[in-house]
């Protein structure tokens, strides 16, 4: 395909023809000899460097240490891209680019080779931003090629297969003070509706057991109390949020903040030998004890048509501990929080605020803390702070009060 440089040589060309053809001038014979030379050599040179070339690609993720999973969204990859050349002439100035999938319009990567031998191979490296998580992979690069002269270009666009996991970024913790305050339970203990060990007390709910009814605290409060027990040193948190009702757009969404703060906080209850379980719909509950295995189906999440964290919420059993992101715009979900309070469930939240207009966190946390549920918010723009208060226990439920 000539391009606009060709076009404007060619007229010059053409016009030098007819002027050399009027006037008789020699040197202008010889000139517009050499410019049809240039058109001619120019438009062959790029067909022949692109033409039958095979091309591969592969992803390979730059890990900060030996532990840690790679690459989260944010992070760099190396793209390696190999051009096969078996023809017996060399390909020459040979340029190919590749754009991710998930890339989101970003500028695609460049790479080029001056000089792919003869039956030989070339190959090329740079690297690409891993903006979202998920599956980031390369179906197929552009190889170009404009040699000598950039007036005529030939394209290949050969098919590739490359992919890498992205998982979703993650902040790190040092403590749960947020969580660990829970009914004043101490890190690496949870308490349990059956067990050896009296760990507490908390309100009746239906489906107790009269034997396990606290009979002291019910006399004391006036109303009807059951004992705690302690099952042991393992700690089991369920983290549950909303993958439908999406606010935000980008990177910046409600779907993407939850999983960046529910992997953060499960990198740390992982670590202390506990368990994490995740209630995205209803009932079901998928459990983890593997930090790579619960980051894989984080990575994975797509979001939903229909909201369902309401559900999870209620399905929550008295005694569990359960650590819900929520949206300041979702009252469904505020309520349900509690309304699992209420029922025995030891229940934190992060409220999220500045994804919708007029989305009410303050009223949020000031509901919350009607209800005792510890909460902290997650303002947009601001995750890492959001982080550090689940790090720091920093409940702001009192600050809303007061603003209100």
């Amino acid at each position: 395909m000539i391009t606009r440089r060709g076009i404007g040589l060619l007229v010059v060309a053409i016009i030098g023809f007819f002027v050399a053809s009027a006037t008789r001038v020699g040197w202008l014979h010889i000139a517009d000899a050499v410019l049809a030379g240039t058109m001619v050599l120019s438009a062959v040179l790029p067909q022949l460097s692109v033409a039958r070339l095979k091309a591969s690609a592969g992803f390979t993720p730059r890990r900060r240490s030996a532990s840690e999973i790679a690459p989260v969204a944010g992070d760099a990859v190396d793209l390696h891209i190999a051009l096969e050349n078996r023809a017996p002439y060399p390909r020459l100035f040979v340029a190919a680019s590749a754009r991710p999938t998930i890339s989101e319009g970003g500028t695609p990567a460049r790479f080029f080779l001056a000089h792919v031998p003869a039956r030989s191979s070339g190959k090329m490296s740079g690297q690409i931003e891993c903006a979202r998580r998920g599956w980031q992979s390369i179906d197929e690069i552009r190889i170009e090629c404009r040699a000598p002269f950039g007036l005529f270009r030939a394209r290949r666009r050969p098919a590739v297969s490359a992919r890498v996991l992205v998982y979703p970024m993650w902040l790190p913790l040092r403590q749960l003070k947020l969580l660990d305050a829970l009914n004043g339970e101490q890190p690496g203990r949870r308490p349990a509706r059956r067990g050896d060990e009296v760990a507490g007390s908390r309100r009746y709910v239906a489906g107790d057991a009269m034997r396990d009814m606290h009979w002291k605290n019910t006399a004391r409060t006036g109303r009807p109390t059951v004992k705690e027990f302690d099952s042991g040193s393992e700690e089991t948190l369920t983290i549950a949020f909303e993958t439908g009702a999406l606010l935000g757009e980008g990177g910046d969404t409600t779907l993407e903040y939850s999983i960046s703060i529910a992997a953060s906080v499960a990198k740390l209850v992982l670590a202390r030998g506990g368990t994490v379980q995740l209630g995205l719909t209803g009932t079901n509950r998928d459990v983890f004890y593997d930090w790579t295995e619960l980051m894989t189906r984080l990575a994975l999440i797509q979001s939903t048509t229909s909201p369902a964290m309401a559900d999870s919420l209620q399905a929550a059993e008295p005694g569990s501990r359960m650590l819900a992101i929520v949206s300041g715009a979702h009252y469904a979900q505020v309520a349900a929080m509690a309304s699992a309070a209420h029922r025995g469930v030891a229940t934190a939240a992060v409220v999220m605020e500045g994804f919708a207009s007029g989305d009410a966190a303050a009223s949020a946390l000031r509901a919350l803390s009607v209800a005792g549920v510890p909460a902290v918010m997650c303002r947009r723009g601001q995750l890492a702070r959001g982080v550090e208060a689940i790090d720091r226990g920093a409940v702001e439920s009192k600050l809303a009060e007061r603003v209100a």
